[in-house]
């Protein structure tokens, strides 16, 4: 015969308030029974391993109504999707909370280093700290913070700092990448490039096309032969799809 646990026993062995398991039971998350002569609710091993993905999935950020369409459906598809879903909202979230850093740090920094700051009237009171961050803060109510909305506020905030650097955020992307060595690897990248843009009909396929380039790495030798180049280009994701042939460009060395 099945053993069966009752709900004090399940919430010692996995940490959980009965309030939260007759939650889930209402919901129709988890499922109890009802032992004959005794008042409690009581599981079995089916409920209890179920109750273990609940939590499992609860601790990785999953919401509960995934959690119900994950553990209802079979599909690997729909399970990619959600996980996808969520990670690109995790990715989302510690790009705002890197810019929340950065503001945090510039305040420290500046009462710090630089006498006559004052916290209330200065740091605290400038309006257009406040408009920067007001995109950020509206839309994560509404869960729907972008890329871009980040991208904004920070070019507001770069415009209140004296940094020379900006920081960009940049979503997961397909790209194109070259990497070339030599004194002329910035011409010679940029060429290549050129020519896949030029060929693929890019700018006007994918006007939301980012050219990318940068030292890699910076040369020492008095002729640049140690220098190096690489440049990318974005492309769609289904760029690949169908492509019957492509040129393969060497490295130059």
């Amino acid at each position: 015969m099945e053993e069966l646990i009752t709900i004090s026993e399940v919430t010692r062995r996995f940490d959980v308030s009965t309030r939260t398991l007759r939650y889930y039971e209402q919901i129709g998350l988890l499922d109890s029974l009802r032992r004959e002569g005794y008042a409690y609710r009581v599981y079995d091993e089916a409920s209890c391993r179920r109750l273990s993905q609940i939590l499992l999935l609860r601790k990785l950020r999953v919401s509960l109504k995934q959690v119900k369409t994950l553990l209802q459906s079979e599909s690997v598809s729909q399970a990619i999707t959600i996980f996808e879903k969520n990670i690109s909202a995790l990715n989302l979230e510690i790009a705002s909370l890197t810019t929340v850093r950065d503001i945090l740090s510039r305040f420290v920094h500046e009462l710090r280093e630089k006498t006559g700051v004052n916290l209330h009237t200065g740091l605290l009171s400038n309006p257009e700290l406040l408009s920067a961050l007001l995109p950020m803060q509206e839309k994560s109510k509404k869960e729907e913070l972008s890329m871009e909305d980040l991208n904004l506020a920070n070019a507001n905030l770069t415009k209140l700092s004296d940094r020379d650097v900006r920081i960009v955020y940049l979503p997961p992307m397909t790209v194109a990448a070259l990497h070339i060595m030599g004194n002329m690897a910035e011409l010679e990248g940029a060429k290549h490039i050129l020519k896949l843009i030029t060929e693929n009909d890019l700018k006007s396929r994918y006007p939301q096309m980012r050219h990318i380039g940068f030292n890699h790495p910076n040369g020492t030798e008095p002729d640049m032969s140690d220098h190096g180049y690489e440049v990318s280009v974005k492309l769609s994701d289904t760029f690949f799809d169908g492509l019957k042939s492509a040129t393969i460009y060497p490295n130059k060395s």
